[in-house]
């Protein structure tokens, strides 16, 4: 187990180096190419759009990118959504307990699953729930607000609004491009 000092290190250099901390702190395999892209355009852009097709890792990658989102940004909140809480619990949040469990390093926090939520304690959270309501989208609010979207075409224009209203710092929308 490494040191509370390498630890602090390494995630050091996960802050200048996106998508390390999949392969250092997650231990998961490396991202290809275009998962490392989206990865350093969730670091560096405001809002990140990916739009392809099945089975080319985007889930994997948003995972990772929740967590080390999370991790890099204490006192942060992080917002995961889809067009449905199946959707949701059976792709992306599957990957993210999948991610969460198999870590090298223990990520801290406190998950469950009802909610969809990872509880670092005084408002530091991963927070996962799909709504067609926008009052239940509104109000949350966090210097640091990373916002999820799986199957992004599938949710709906209100649900926009209202996470444009809670003023991220970072959006990362994914998608098969089914519609605009």
């Amino acid at each position: 187990m490494p040191t509370r000092e390498e630890i602090v290190a390494e995630l050091d250099r996960c802050r200048s180096q996106p998508g390390r901390f999949n392969t250092t702190i997650l231990g998961r395999g490396p991202y290809w190419a275009r998962q490392r892209q989206i990865a350093e355009s969730v670091a560096t852009h405001p809002v990140t759009l990916v739009q392809t097709g099945n089975m080319v890792g985007k889930t994997f990658a948003a995972a990772g990118i929740i967590h080390e989102f999370a991790c890099l940004h204490p006192g942060c909140l992080v917002l995961a959504t889809a067009p449905t809480q199946v959707q949701l619990e059976e792709v992306l949040w599957k990957e993210v307990t999948r991610a969460d469990s198999g870590a090298l390093v223990p990520l801290g926090g406190r998950a469950s699953k009802s909610p969809l939520k990872i509880d670092y304690g005084d408002g530091w959270q991963v927070l996962a729930y799909s709504t067609t309501q926008v009052e239940r989208f509104s109000g949350h609010h966090a210097a640091d607000l990373l916002v999820v979207v799986d199957e992004a075409s599938g949710v709906d224009d209100d649900i926009y609004e209202a996470i444009r209203s809670l003023g991220p710092s970072r959006e990362l929308l994914i998608g098969n491009p089914l519609r605009p």
